[in-house]
């Protein structure tokens, strides 16, 4: 029967290491990614409801310049 030597020999444990190093980074990069997913969407949303907001804004202010065109013409009469 062999044995098994005593000691782990140093570049055992730093392959165990980088092993462990390179799991980690992986994991990391894809909760950035995911993150970046995320934030993109949320910046999509936002810009649909901006657009949303600007064209009811742009609608209202067409309508009061039209009432105020209206009114002011109605004072001279």
């Amino acid at each position: 029967m062999a044995r098994m030597p005593a000691q782990v020999s140093a570049a055992a444990v730093a392959g165990d290491r980088n092993m462990a190093n390179v799991k980690a980074l992986r994991m990391r990069l894809a909760s950035v990614k995911s993150i970046q997913r995320i934030t993109k969407t949320m910046k999509m949303v936002a810009a649909a409801k901006l657009k949303g907001f600007q064209t009811r804004m742009m609608a209202v202010s067409m309508l009061l310049l039209f009432v105020f065109s209206c009114e002011a013409s109605s004072v001279f009469l």
